[in-house]
């Protein structure tokens, strides 16, 4: 999958497992997702592709991060500080209701 335009370009931390984290860029296009950490190669995830994806919030306020899932039920955990100019793409391009917000529970 090749973009023919890209909207966003943030730095951003691929997390494969909990605890291994990748650097690397993060490119939101016409066409889907593209991480590119030099360390580890490029992952690149179309927009008809992506089932779900995952807003983390912390604290209420604070945008963490995002969590792609697959078809295949596999997790792409990205996380980056500018999340908020992701969730205005990815409401662009997805359907309504793709793009969910990931609370944890917290006892009140």
């Amino acid at each position: 999958m090749q973009n023919d335009s890209e909207y966003v370009t943030v730095k951003a931390n691929y997390f494969k497992t909990g605890l291994h984290a990748y650097a690397g860029e993060l490119t939101l296009g016409n066409r889907g997702l593209v991480f590119d950490a030099q360390t580890m190669g490029k992952i690149t995830i179309p927009y008809v592709q992506m089932r779900v994806v995952w807003v983390q919030v912390v604290l209420r306020h604070f945008y963490r991060g995002i969590i792609v899932e697959a078809p295949d039920g596999r997790q792409f955990h990205f996380v980056t500080s500018r999340t908020r100019q992701l969730l205005h793409v990815l409401n662009h391009y997805l359907p309504t209701g793709t793009v969910r917000h990931y609370r944890a529970k917290t006892k009140r």
